[in-house]
């Protein structure tokens, strides 16, 4: 009777953690406690363990990751997690490394180093990436998001072995997902014309679209210039010199960078300013990394595909146009002169026969009186 009751027991233990493996049901106080550096991240996280672990960004909504720095709560936030996802390549800058080196019972995965990093291309407007020179922002490439969620997948697999393949299942239908974006900013790209599918940005953030969609990522043109110094006449002739050598149409911002130089810049060379691009995180708990990218790739296809019909400089510009405009309104105007030119002298022609006419009965008339 004992041992059936043992193994009644057994049976219901087993059927409980079968019932949190198929749905990833598991209580609040139970549940891992993950830490993500970024919105980004963390989105990343939420959709590998869906529930099965508590995640939460060290870096809040909306904040810019460049200036961020730790408060005494978020430090007892961070050092009290289970396990830490971060960037990585610099991109924390230092407080992540003091934080690790303070507290070496905590464990951090950088997911940086699993997606083959490609080297940063210019300046990256004073922010300090390390020593590395490599790009940490690879998530304007899906397809090294969906290594980053590997990684992510096989370290929770790692410390929660029980739920494996949960999150590998996860893990593959959300890579799904970013195969399927990527495939979708592939053909907006395509709809660009070559010539035009070049792009300069307030700092260097955008060099994974140049190797994945043939977007050449320029170095940033206007990002050295301090608030302190201005836009100095050397600088404005390095840039203006540097759009007409590299055929550059659109200088694209960040939501959170200011556009005074850039505009000097546009004024000066004709081009455009578009702003709306969100490089860094997300604005709020409702957004996705997937939504994130759409937004922003919409952003750049809009603006690059206005131009570049016909040859590589064969650009429309307002101002040709508009002289166009003008003659044509000359021409019309001159038009216009020598038809009423041609009525007056008409009209006189006909003045003057009648006053003919009108002499010629006058003589005939005194004739026939005499």
């Amino acid at each position: 009777m004992f041992k059936r009751f043992q193994w009644i027991l057994i049976l219901q233990v087993l059927l409980l953690a079968l019932l949190v493996s198929c749905n990833g049901t598991i209580e609040e106080e139970e549940k891992l406690k993950v830490m993500a550096t970024t919105p980004l991240l963390q989105d990343w996280v939420n959709n590998v363990a869906k529930g099965r672990v508590s995640v939460e960004s060290i870096i809040p909504y909306g904040a810019d990751p460049h200036s961020y720095q730790p408060g005494a709560q978020d430090v007892s936030r961070i050092v009290s997690a289970d396990t830490i996802f971060s960037v990585g390549l610099g991109y924390e800058e230092q407080w992540l490394a003091k934080l690790l080196e303070s507290n070496s019972d905590l464990t951090n995965t950088p997911l940086g180093e699993s997606v083959s990093p490609i080297k940063m291309s210019g300046g990256h407007d004073g922010h300090d990436h390390g020593d590395s020179g490599l790009d940490p922002h690879f998530w304007f490439d899906p397809t090294r998001v969906a290594m980053a969620v590997d990684a992510i997948a096989n370290h929770l697999s790692e410390i929660d072995p029980v739920s494996q393949d949960y999150y590998q299942s996860n893990a593959s239908a959300y890579k799904a997902q970013l195969m399927d974006l990527n495939n979708q900013i592939k053909d907006e790209i395509s709809a660009i014309p070559k010539q035009n599918r070049v792009i300069i940005t307030g700092h260097d953030s955008l060099g994974y679209l140049e190797g994945q969609y043939g977007i050449e990522s320029l170095q940033p043109i206007v990002s050295s210039v301090s608030s302190e110094t201005g836009l100095s006449p050397d600088d404005l002739i390095k840039a203006v010199k540097f759009i007409e050598k590299h055929n550059v149409k659109v200088i694209f911002l960040e939501s959170t960078q200011s556009d005074k130089y850039a505009k000097t810049v546009a004024n000066e060379t004709g081009i455009n300013v578009a702003s709306g691009l969100n490089v860094e995180t997300l604005d709020d708990a409702n957004g996705t990394y997937i939504d994130f990218m759409k937004d922003n790739i919409g952003v750049i296809v809009s603006n690059l595909s206005y131009a570049g019909h016909g040859t590589e400089h064969d650009v429309p510009h307002e101002g040709h146009d508009e002289h166009e405009e003008h003659d044509e309104h000359e021409g019309h105007d001159e038009h216009d002169e020598h038809e009423e030119h041609d009525e007056h002298k008409e009209h006189d022609e006909h003045d003057e026969h009648d006053e003919h006419d009108e002499h010629d009965e006058h003589d005939e008339h005194d004739e026939q009186e005499s």
